[in-house]
């Protein structure tokens, strides 16, 4: 334990000086092309979805999202989204949310900075509590046709990759606008 903190210590220069990359060249935020609903959703007007400010887990209130986001499996992700789904629809609401595809997931990215990067105007009530998102989409690379990698979204990167399901990552989930 002693030798952990000590390499954390020896580490922590370098990360405390870590600075974001920005480039100018690429557009930065989209004011307009948010709307927040007011619900704890966010309409994204590009994509016609909408977007739960907070993780799979918390909940939105005062502004703000609280309680802890779960970090699931791929598998875990996909299944909870069925049991949130069916709690929406036994309190009366319309329970059509899912997993985002991966192309739905990196649109949220803010390309402009990296390291970390951005997600727009969806997590700018400090809703962001992961760097690491899963997305619907899997990755299909073994040759009896399974599933071992689903792709994800690490916004400490900016990048969409691959990640083994097994791997526990936070979950947003998503809508379309008019279900």
């Amino acid at each position: 334990m002693g030798r952990a903190i000590a390499f954390l210590l020896a580490l922590w220069p370098a990360l405390a000086g870590a600075q974001q990359i920005c480039d100018d060249r690429i557009p930065g935020h989209f004011p307009d092309r948010f709307i927040d609903r007011g619900d704890g959703t966010v309409l994204d007007r590009a994509t016609d979805l909408v977007w739960q400010r907070c993780d799979l887990g918390q909940a939105w209130s005062d502004g703000a999202c609280s309680g802890f986001a779960a970090r699931l499996t791929w598998q875990e992700a996909l299944q909870a989204v069925d049991t949130f789904n069916q709690a929406e629809r036994d309190a009366g609401r319309n329970g059509t949310w899912r997993l985002p595809n991966i192309k739905e997931l990196a649109s949220l990215v803010n390309f402009h900075c990296s390291r970390p990067a951005t997600f727009d105007a969806l997590w700018d009530a400090g809703a962001l509590s992961s760097v690491q998102y899963w997305s619907a989409t899997p990755e299909l690379r073994r040759l009896d046709g399974g599933i071992n990698q689903a792709w994800m979204v690490d916004i400490y990167l900016g990048s969409p990759t691959r990640k083994p399901i097994d791997n526990a990552l936070a979950v947003r989930l998503v809508r379309e606008a008019n279900p």
